[in-house]
């Protein structure tokens, strides 16, 4: 049985894996001066325009690039008058502010309500 699944799974055609704008995107090719350390932070098809959009982050500054697998343009990207750039940015903010609250929230609360301990008791005498 799982000599036939083996079997089926070698002969199935490459083109039923669906592929995106994204799969052929290499950064250091189209552009030979990016600096060695940048990250990708982030990487979804803008389907629409036949872009990649991609999120980097350099020296600790996101940078947009959409890109193809001929051409990346840097910078803000509008459609139907509003900045998808500007969207990206802040989707990509707003989960790692999410990811570091978890992480260090509750440590932030307790810090927090301590100090308030402390100043009341620094006021009155007695923490009642």
């Amino acid at each position: 049985m799982v000599a036939l699944l083996l079997l089926v799974f070698l002969f199935i055609p490459e083109y039923s894996v669906a592929h995106t704008v994204c799969d052929n995107v290499s950064l250091s090719k189209i552009m030979p001066y990016m600096p060695p350390d940048y990250r990708v932070v982030s990487k979804r098809p803008l389907n629409s325009v036949d872009l990649c959009d991609i999120l980097i982050e350099v020296n600790g500054k996101l940078i947009p690039v959409y890109a193809n697998s001929k051409v990346a343009i840097v910078g803000s990207l509008f459609e139907n008058g509003t900045s998808l750039t500007d969207k990206e940015v802040n989707d990509y903010l707003a989960c790692q502010f999410k990811k570091k609250f978890k992480l260090y929230g509750k440590v932030w609360i307790l810090l927090w309500r301590a100090a308030i301990f402390q100043r009341a008791l620094k006021e009155t005498g007695s923490f009642t």
